[in-house]
Formats: C-alpha cells, structure tokens, sequence
C-alpha cells in the first residue's frame, strides 16, 4: 500500500514537473541557438524592445506575447506556428533578441565596471583616514555591506561614546570635503 501510494505520488510530480522541464529544455535550447545565456537580463521588458517589424510585432501580439520572456521561452517550431510568421520574420526575431542580449549585458558590464570605480575610489578616500577612523565610517554609513549602524553599535564595538562616533564621523566628512576641494 505504502508503494502504491510513493508510485502514484511520484507521477503526480512527475506530471506537474513536466510543463517546467519542458519550458526550460525550450529556453536552453532558443538560448544556444542565439549565443550566450540571458542571464541578470530583464526579461519582463515588452517586446517593443527589440524594434522588430510591423509583421513580426503584430503576430506576436496576436499570439498573446507580450514581453521578451515569453518569446525567450518558444522554439523554432513554435515560433513557425505563430500566424503570418515565417522563415524571414522567425529568423528576424532571433537576430533581434540576440542583439538585445548582447545590449543588455553590455550595459551590465558598465554598471559593473561603474560600481567596481565607486568601491575603488571610495577605498582611496577612506585610506586617508586612521585605521579606527575609517572603521567607524565604514560602519556608520553600511560602505561595504550595505547595513548602516547604529552609534550606540559602534560604539560599543570601538568602546567609545555615541558623541564619540559622532565626532569621528564629522571629523571624517570634513576630511573628504577637503580633499574633494584639492
């Protein structure tokens, strides 16, 4: 009985896991045909994006496909299947969102590289002060982590005042005022 009931609840995942595995087999399979993986990309955004043709563009609308994962997600084959989609419009479409993958992770890449300078200047900035100093700042205003802490967290850290902290962090701000102004 306990076997029975494992082998028809091992179908029933089986059965609703089946339409996820299938969705991604399509995807990988959509992504090897238009190069690199999609990934950190929005895919929510609508198809308008890609600037595909008044054919293109309206047979997917027709279709229901509406934003880039959803077209991420067809195959070949059922890209054929769309009304009024052929061979040119099908090869259209891929070559567009391949050109919108590789817009996009560009645009990541310089995010990326933007941020990698802030962390980097923002190490130089902070090297000028004492090491306690630039432990405090880093704390108070969450520079590494992101979580801001409090004075009286700091300071029972560094064993100093709330005032303390607070003077630190003046004499710190004042610091990089000047050193902006040089």
């Amino acid at each position: 009985m306990k076997e029975e009931l494992r082998k028809k609840l091992k179908e029933k995942l089986k059965e609703s896991l089946r339409p996820i595995l299938k969705k991604k087999l399509r995807a990988k399979y959509l992504r090897e045909l238009i190069g690199e993986p999609p990934r950190n990309i929005d895919q929510n955004k609508s198809i308008e994006e890609l600037e595909l043709s008044v054919r293109s563009y309206n047979a997917l609308m027709g279709k229901g496909i509406f934003i880039i994962e959803k077209l991420l997600n067809l195959s070949d084959k059922e890209l054929f299947q769309i009304e009024y989609l052929g061979k040119t419009s099908v090869a259209e479409i891929k070559s567009k969102l391949h050109s919108y993958i590789r817009r996009m992770e560009e645009k990541i890449e310089k995010e990326q590289e933007k941020s990698e300078s802030i962390y980097s200047f923002t190490d130089q900035l902070l090297s000028i002060l004492p090491s306690k100093d630039r432990g405090i700042v880093e704390e108070r205003f969450g520079l590494w982590d992101g979580i801001e802490r409090t004075l009286e967290d700091i300071g029972r850290r560094f064993g100093l005042t709330r005032e303390g902290i607070r003077q630190i962090k003046i004499k710190a701000i004042k610091i990089f005022v000047t050193v902006q102004v040089l």
